[in-house]
């Protein structure tokens, strides 16, 4: 958590590129997988998950949902970097298998495993198999796709794109993609996605990494404002801040998150 705090304040010469994980090399997943592993058993996705929970009541259904998020996955990426420096962090975009999810590659256990198994729904292959969780009580990772062995559809790149291009202020793109796109994807899978301790699964990255990419793309759209915005469209909340403290990180504030080019430095590749 330091670690996030001083990146974030730091100068950003080189971004990191996180890439799709499809288009990483069977080596580099390995990789990657190999380093998530190395979280579980050091404890680190353990302090996530507890701090997802921790703050689950102020990190939805307000507007710094996708402020917090964005710290949340730079987070995970600073602690797969202490065991593996360099290692790959991907993001998953989803929309590309939006018709019918569970038959994406991402489900086989050359990538993150598939459907649960039994009467506890355990993940049974894939770098996934057979792990013990302890957050939010000792369990197995599980999964129980929403409907039996499929998945109810996911939004297509159109429907994204559109939302994209409707939203002109941020609290009308967070609370969008957090009542919407986001939702979908944590429901469809279910098991552990579908609770507050939903960062037990390796997929809750990759999917926030997808998140955070639309925010960024959005951004990017108009980058000479809107790496700056942050309001309270469409929330419920009293005027907000970018100067307001990020949940979870006390020394963090909304405005470091907004430009990830600088501070938490990297980039997204496309799909």
């Amino acid at each position: 958590m330091l670690g996030i705090a001083a990146l974030a304040s730091g100068q950003c010469t080189n971004p990191v590129n996180r890439p799709e994980i499809r288009s990483m090399s069977p080596q580099d997943r390995s990789r990657f997988f190999a380093a998530v592993d190395k979280l579980r058993h050091n404890g680190e996705l353990d302090r996530l998950s507890k701090l997802h929970v921790d703050n689950a009541d102020t990190i939805h259904g307000h507007p710094v949902f996708l402020a917090f998020h964005r710290v949340f996955v730079s987070d995970f990426a600073a602690a797969l970097n202490k065991v593996d420096p360099g290692v790959p962090v991907p993001y998953w975009d989803w929309s590309l298998d939006a018709t019918n999810p569970a038959a994406s590659e991402l489900f086989t256990s050359d990538y993150l495993g598939g459907n649960g198994v039994g009467k506890d729904n355990c993940v049974a292959d894939g770098p996934c198999a057979d792990w013990k969780m302890d957050i939010d009580s000792p369990h197995c990772l599980a999964r129980k796709f929403n409907q039996g062995d499929s998945i109810a559809p996911f939004w297509p790149p159109e429907a994204l794109f559109s939302m994209q291009k409707t939203c002109n202020q941020y609290g009308a793109l967070s609370s969008g993609i957090e009542n919407g796109c986001h939702g979908a994807v944590h429901l469809g899978i279910s098991g552990d996605m579908s609770t507050m301790f939903a960062p037990n699964d390796p997929f809750f990255f990759l999917h926030h990494g997808m998140v955070d990419k639309l925010w960024y793309d959005w951004q990017l759209m108009e980058p000479d404002t809107r790496f700056s915005l942050y309001d309270n469209v469409n929330y419920n909340d009293p005027p907000v801040s970018p100067d307001d403290t990020i949940p979870g990180y006390p020394n963090m504030r909304v405005k470091d998150s907004l430009d990830p080019r600088n501070g938490l430095c990297y980039t997204y590749g496309s799909s």
